[in-house]
């Protein structure tokens, strides 16, 4: 799964991170965030697949909706402190705060339907 590859990676971007210059190291914070989004993101996108090719499975459901619940907490507070997370200018996308928080809630409310 792409999203596993790319998890192996962030130690070694939070490790150059603790080794940059003092005057860089909040953009490479920063960067670290947008890395840690994407991952999330790419995870998410598993998870979207995986539950619709299990829809007819009730555990299986839950079990995605229990992983995707915490990554899109996650996601939503490296939302709320790096406004470029979240908005590609190029196809003018972008998730807003508030779409995150109706995912957790459609999550939760299809758990308990699940």
């Amino acid at each position: 799964m792409m999203a596993r590859e790319w998890q192996k990676g962030l130690p070694s971007l939070e490790e150059a991170g603790r080794r940059t210059a003092a005057d860089r190291r909040q953009d490479a914070a920063r960067d670290l965030n947008i890395a840690r989004a994407a991952m999330l993101y790419f995870r998410s996108v598993s998870n979207y697949l995986r539950f619709h090719l299990r829809r007819g499975e009730p555990t299986q459901v839950r079990a995605i909706l229990r992983d995707e619940i915490p990554l899109a907490e996650q996601f939503l507070d490296i939302c709320r402190s790096d406004s470029r997370v979240g908005f590609e200018a190029s196809l003018q996308y972008f998730y807003l705060p508030l779409d995150i928080r109706e995912k957790i809630v459609s999550c939760r409310y299809m758990m308990e339907g699940a």
